[in-house]
């Protein structure tokens, strides 16, 4: 049995997550004002380099979901899945907000190593808290957002290295 060896290491795959990411999160962040599907907005995004191909799709309503798989050579070798809402009473989700926690997991997952327990950030009068178990092969996590000691939104997210 021939095994064809992937001609990358997770560094590389690292690398290319965080540059695609900062683009695509500055682009999105210019674009949220986009077209919306029965008052949802939905957009599927690519980025290519070298390589890989990170697709992006997501969904923001009053609950958001985001799915990135990354291809090398056309195949599925990372993918990431993010899901939350925004609570009772917390208003409209601030695209902005949701980005914030994406930011923190992706670099929780990516740091060498993953990094594993609590991250913290103020940020415009809001408490951003993402916890992470695992690293890049297999992660899972969830965010929360405080405004005021109150609990406005969470999310959680989970992926790791797609197996042939």
């Amino acid at each position: 049995m021939n095994v064809e060896q992937k001609s990358y290491d997770m560094e590389h795959l690292y690398l290319f997550l965080q540059r695609a990411k900062s683009e695509r999160f500055y682009k999105l962040e210019q674009q949220w004002l986009g077209k919306t599907v029965n008052g949802d907005l939905q957009k599927q995004q690519t980025y290519e380099r070298g390589g890989f191909q990170l697709t992006e799709d997501f969904t923001m309503r009053e609950s958001f979901s985001w799915q990135d798989v990354v291809r090398y050579e056309k195949r599925p070798v990372w993918m990431m899945n993010y899901f939350g809402n925004a609570l009772k009473g917390a208003g409209k989700i601030d695209p902005d907000m949701i980005l914030e926690l994406m930011r923190m997991s992706l670099y929780a997952v990516c740091k060498a190593g993953g990094l594993n327990g609590w991250m913290y950030r103020n940020k415009k009068g809001l408490l951003y808290m993402v916890r992470n178990y695992g690293g890049g092969n297999m992660y899972n996590g969830k965010g929360f957002v405080y405004q005021k000691e109150i609990r406005i939104y969470q999310f959680t997210y989970y992926g790791g290295i797609v197996s042939d």
